[in-house]
């Protein structure tokens, strides 16, 4: 009995002796992830065990996307300064085709101008005849706070018809800024004029066209504008 004593006590001993305590784990230390899709540091601690299931699918939905989305808003973009340029560009063409808005006006560009003009309007056969030569009302178009009277003369005889003057009147005011025409009509031909003229007036209006000096010949027409 003494000795089977003795061998439970050396046995205890001998465990106590090599037997050591294991200690408590201890994770790996954390550490900041960078996100190479969001383009910054999120300062997210992770350890190693999270670090193994990231992958593309644990991606978000607009990391994803985020490349495509670059691209396609530059493209959006480009477009929309396009058009703008565009419309900028017709802008100025059609303000470039106004006579009002460039430095030369002539003949062409008025023409031109009461050609394209939605706003024109049109007299109902008003005309004077002296001879063989006859005077015409055709339109009348705004224009610049003014306005532009289309007239044609058409001289039916064998031989030159020279214009000696033009006046347009209002009861005691001339109202002819400019006409724009040749001034002579062949034998047989036709002649339109253009004439630019002020509206402060728009009733008991005068027209009157003057052949050359030496024959005192003149064609007139009463008429109101619109």
């Amino acid at each position: 009995m003494r000795d089977m004593l003795i061998v439970i006590i050396m046995g205890v001993l001998y465990f106590a002796a090599f037997y050591k305590v294991p200690e408590k784990y201890t994770p790996i230390a954390s550490q900041k992830i960078y996100d190479m899709f969001a383009g910054e540091d999120t300062s997210t601690e992770q350890t190693q065990e999270s670090l193994a299931i990231i992958d593309i699918n644990k991606m978000k939905p607009e990391q994803k996307q985020e490349p495509a989305a670059k691209v396609n808003n530059l493209i959006n973009e480009q477009k929309r300064v396009q058009k703008k340029e565009t419309k900028q560009h017709i802008k100025e063409v059609v303000e470039s085709q106004q006579p009002g808005k460039t430095e030369e006006v002539n003949y062409y560009s008025i023409r031109d101008y009461v050609s394209n003009s939605s706003k024109s309007y049109f007299f109902n056969d008003i005309k004077a005849e002296a001879g063989k030569v006859s005077l015409r009302l055709i339109s009348y178009t705004p224009y610049n706070n003014k306005g532009i009277l289309k007239i044609e003369i058409i001289n039916s005889s064998s031989a030159y018809f020279f214009i000696g003057g033009i006046s347009i009147t209002s009861p005691g005011e001339n109202i002819l800024e400019k006409p724009y025409g040749d001034q002579f009509i062949k034998a047989e031909g036709t002649l339109t004029l253009y004439c630019v003229i002020k509206t402060a007036t728009k009733k008991g209006l005068n027209l009157k066209v003057l052949e050359s000096e030496d024959s005192k010949k003149a064609l007139k027409v009463d008429f109101n504008l619109p």
